[in-house]
């Protein structure tokens, strides 16, 4: 193994491109894509590409109803937050996948697609040790103003909207940490080793410059932490459950 290792950095060196370059670049360029993606196509307060594009290939009626349901209906809240989250949720996963099985060539399971219960323990501790600072953060301002992510209007009973987002924000978040503590951090270890981990991080505390700056900086901490027990427990799923419980009780809080 180290014989290997020392042969890819000599053809590095040298200017040789390994299969390692490739599958690295790869996982790299999804993670940017991925990011603009969320950036300029998933924004809550701009959907109008979706009805440009429409009425750009002829299908007027569909770019009415499109328009009709994000800008007019009297739940286009609720229809802007859905959006948001389902377009996260295949954004996510179908790039990932699709490089996985075409260009990295491995099994899912081997980049943290896979739910174990190795170190899950962990994440129920993890969990309750957080709870102190939702508590507090719940009750600043600058978090008040954020959270709760969606809530229904006077006219939305929290059965079906609140209970449906929040089965939508689940997935959101399962498909953000099988992405970045899963697609990115187990597809860049075999270039980088546990250095991965700090990569990650850098990109996943980007989609975070619009919250609060506490939990931007808190964001640095979860990054680090997730993608450490990631790599030793080879799953990334139990980070989305937990995410999902800190997001959820936060929710609760301010709703």
């Amino acid at each position: 193994m180290a014989t290997s290792r020392g042969r890819q950095a000599l053809e590095g060196v040298t200017g040789e491109i390994t299969d390692d370059d490739v599958r690295a670049a790869a996982v790299i360029a999804t993670m940017l894509g991925v990011l603009i993606a969320n950036r300029y196509l998933g924004s809550l307060n701009d959907t109008r590409w979706v009805s440009s594009t429409l009425d750009g290939i002829g299908l007027d009626g569909p770019a009415a109803w499109w328009r009709s349901i994000t800008d007019g209906f009297r739940h286009k809240d609720f229809n802007r937050k859905a959006y948001f989250a389902t377009f996260r949720i295949f954004v996510y996963l179908v790039p990932a996948l699709i490089v996985a099985r075409t260009v990295l060539r491995v099994p899912m399971s081997t980049l943290g697609w896979r739910v174990s219960t190795r170190h899950a323990g962990i994440y129920g501790v993890l969990y309750v040790a957080m709870l102190p600072l939702v508590l507090v953060a719940s009750r600043l301002d600058s978090f008040r103003a954020v959270y709760p992510f969606y809530s229904p209007n006077f006219w939305e009973s929290a059965w079906p909207w609140f209970v449906v987002w929040e089965a939508l924000y689940f997935l959101h978040f399962i498909g953000l940490e099988l992405f970045f503590r899963g697609f990115v951090i187990h597809g860049l270890e075999p270039s980088f080793g546990k250095m991965a981990v700090v990569i990650a991080v850098i990109p996943y505390v980007m989609i975070h410059f619009s919250k609060p700056l506490p939990e931007a900086i808190g964001s640095i901490v979860a990054g680090l932490v997730l993608g450490v027990l990631s790599l030793r427990s080879g799953s990334a799923f139990w980070g989305g459950v937990l995410h999902f419980g800190v997001a959820l009780t936060m929710d609760l809080l301010t709703y």
